[in-house]
């Protein structure tokens, strides 16, 4: 689990200077340890397809990011997570990738699912 943090750390250091071809290394490499070290869905599984499709994303990979979203998505679902802000931040990544592809309508439909999520939650915290 040491080894996930550390290379979570270095992907979050690269993406923060501006270094996303190694970040996306970093994250590659941290996905391959939370595939080994921790369930399908669990939380920091979840934050490694996040982090790694977030960085494919702004590289200009969005088909590649887009599967990352879903899975991400699919993984979220299965395990009947609630809806908080991190399914909002992965609806949102994935409506941008199929923005990117054209696909406007399918794209719509997931931000206006992160729109009511954010609601809710702001509603649930006495921001709303």
């Amino acid at each position: 689990m040491e080894q996930w943090s550390q290379l979570m750390d270095a992907g979050t250091t690269h993406y923060l200077t501006g270094d996303l071809a190694a970040a996306e290394e970093a994250y590659e490499r941290a996905l391959a340890e939370a595939e080994s070290l921790f369930e399908p869905g669990e939380p920091r599984h979840l934050l490694s397809l996040a982090m790694l499709a977030a960085v494919l994303a702004l590289r200009g990979r969005h088909a590649e990011a887009e599967g990352l979203y879903r899975r991400q998505l699919a993984l979220r679902e299965e395990a009947e997570l609630e809806e908080d802000a991190d399914l909002a931040e992965c609806l949102e990544g994935l409506a941008r990738c199929l923005r990117a592809r054209g696909a406007d309508a399918e794209a719509e439909g997931l931000e206006a699912r992160a729109r009511e999520v954010r609601a809710r939650l702001a509603e649930e915290k006495g921001d709303g």
